[in-house]
């Protein structure tokens, strides 16, 4: 995979600007000092720049999180971390970068003006519980929706999907917080009126009817979903 676009990127302190594949990984800002769990490999003494080319390097990595200090840690992750529940560790000074697909896949729409690459598993057989939809969009190369802006909530929202309920998307509680799969707070805009309702419901699902919009579900019940793959501008 060659490194064509190159871009200086400083990260807290000049010792940490390195030249980043902007076509390549996206840096996630809301996942900064979250380091997540499940690493399926880990380096120390590496820059930035050398740790993504790590991940390049890994066939199965997704994703990649980098401590700025102690040792400068390159942590390799094969799905794009994600944040919520308790599946993560705050350190200062972490960074997070999602790998980029070139295309979106064959099976997967394309809206092209938001650059937006999903897939609604809706069919008979694709009811699943909350970590197995999300393995199943991990298996794709993706993650469950993130509706985090108003235009991508408004995509999934004029899906063809009247006579489903409950269709996880990337949304989790921790607490009192809810955010989506990047870190980013979840709008109240998105909720539907009364929503989010039970503190013990930990998952984001859209039901479908009137206003199509979220609300809190257990994260044990099977029911379809919404992927998405990040794809490079």
């Amino acid at each position: 995979m060659s490194l064509l676009k190159l871009i200086w990127v400083s990260l807290y302190t000049a010792a940490a600007s390195i030249n980043c594949p902007n076509n390549v990984f996206q840096l996630i800002t809301t996942l900064t000092d979250t380091l997540v769990d499940n690493a399926i490999g880990m380096h120390t003494g590496l820059t930035v720049k050398r740790c993504g080319e790590k991940c390049l390097e890994t066939p199965t990595c997704a994703s990649f999180s980098y401590l700025l200090k102690d040792g400068y840690e390159c942590h390799l992750f094969g799905h794009h971390a994600w944040y919520g529940w308790n599946n993560h560790t705050v350190y200062n000074e972490l960074v997070t970068y999602w790998l980029l697909a070139e295309l979106c896949p064959s099976d997967y729409k394309y809206n092209t003006t938001y650059n937006v690459c999903y897939k609604a598993y809706f069919g008979s057989a694709d009811e699943r519980d909350f970590l197995d939809a999300m393995a199943r969009c991990q298996q794709d190369g993706g993650y469950l929706y993130v509706g985090n802006t108003a235009e991508k909530f408004q995509i999934i929202q004029g899906l063809d999907s009247s006579s489903y309920n409950n269709v996880y998307i990337g949304g989790t509680r921790l607490g009192q917080e809810w955010t989506w799969m990047d870190g980013s707070a979840i709008n109240n805009m998105v909720w539907h009126p009364g929503e989010p309702s039970n503190l013990n419901e930990k998952c984001a699902a859209i039901i479908y009817g009137s206003q199509n919009a979220a609300l809190d579900i257990s994260c044990t019940a099977k029911r379809k979903f919404i992927c998405e793959i990040p794809i490079r501008k």
